[in-house]
């Protein structure tokens, strides 16, 4: 059994990624980002940084899971960043977010940048996503390809070149709504974790 973490940054939409991960037979680990000190990356076979409402900038409490992120990169463990755990990793690792109306919903304008193997199955012109963030990807560090854009400009999906390090601004694993899902994103979860070993 793959052993996989997930990070929360108090986020209601845990449970979901949880569910979602559990349902697929593997049993996720989840911390709290105050609770990462000690924490390897190399002891995982992925990590997830959940969604959230923490403070991003000036954040000392971050620190152990920006230290975390760099570990999984250069360990090569596969790392997903999901909508506050994107906004996170790219401020911290080089990129630029800042404030936006808040973005709550299913949305479906997006627009694909660069193919990639996690958008298998996933026809970009028919994706619908549940997002729900206060906080817009401008920009990423330039060692990361972008692979969707919105109709606003804003980054929703990048890749670290040469590594299944992703972050994704909306949430793959939220089934909206609960009882007919019309969101159509657990392909993205599905190819990930492919690369779980």
């Amino acid at each position: 059994m793959s052993n996989i973490l997930i990070i929360d940054h108090r986020s209601s939409i845990i449970k979901e990624l949880e569910e979602a991960l559990t349902q697929r037979g593997y049993n996720p680990e989840t911390k709290s980002y105050k609770e990462l000190s000690g924490i390897k990356a190399q002891d995982y076979d992925a990590i997830f940084s959940g969604g959230g409402y923490t403070k991003i900038k000036g954040n000392n409490d971050l620190e152990n899971e920006v230290f975390l992120m760099y570990q999984a990169e250069y360990e090569k463990v596969p790392f997903m960043g999901i909508c506050h755990g994107a906004q996170i990793c790219s401020d911290r690792l080089g990129g630029h977010i800042s404030e936006i109306e808040p973005r709550k919903g299913i949305f479906k304008d997006y627009e694909i940048k660069e193919q990639d193997p996690i958008l298998e199955g996933i026809e970009i012109k028919n994706l619908k996503a549940f997002e729900w963030h206060e906080y817009g990807i401008d920009s990423v560090p330039d060692n990361y390809e972008i692979i969707i854009t919105d109709s606003t400009g804003k980054i929703q999906m990048a890749r670290r070149k040469g590594f299944d390090f992703y972050i994704v601004q909306f949430h793959p694993e939220a089934k909206r709504p609960k009882e007919k899902p019309a969101t159509n994103t657990e392909p993205i979860l599905d190819n990930f974790l492919k690369r779980v070993s």
